[in-house]
């Protein structure tokens, strides 16, 4: 009974849900309202539609999360791609080099800033910083 009543009680941990907080970064200009705004649209639609998470707060520089450690790993995996919002025109895909590796940096920096946070004894986000000061989130 014991080993039953474990059990349930484990895969019922797993389910519980944390509040994450996943970080933004502007790249090539500081935004303006339309860019915050079409931003949140693009993350709105991934975190519903694609994540199936409800619970979430969409801010300039950071969304919060309340989502299962599952939920919460898928996200992690692709945040990088959204969390760099490239407000060059047009897109570094089709841009110059130097685009295509200020994007590339940024996604490091952010899937570092993600698997960090996950760590006993997180690294603190001035050392983190330093080894990315070749271009500024706006």
């Amino acid at each position: 009974m014991k080993r039953v009543l474990s059990i349930v009680l484990s895969f019922s941990m797993a389910a519980c849900a944390s509040v994450q907080e996943y970080p933004r970064c502007y790249l090539f200009r500081a935004p303006d309202q339309e860019d915050i705004k079409s931003s949140n649209a693009e993350v709105e639609k991934l975190l519903r539609n694609v994540i199936h998470v409800d619970e979430f707060s969409l801010g300039k520089d950071a969304v919060g999360v309340r989502a299962s450690r599952q939920k919460q790993q898928e996200l992690s995996k692709i945040w990088p791609e959204y969390g760099c919002v490239n407000l060059r025109k047009p897109p570094p895909a089709v841009g110059e080099i130097i685009d295509k590796w200020v994007v590339a940096r940024c996604h490091e920096l952010i899937q570092e800033t993600l698997s960090e946070r996950n760590k006993a004894a997180p690294v603190q986000p001035t050392k983190i910083a330093e080894k990315y000061k070749e271009f500024t989130c706006h």
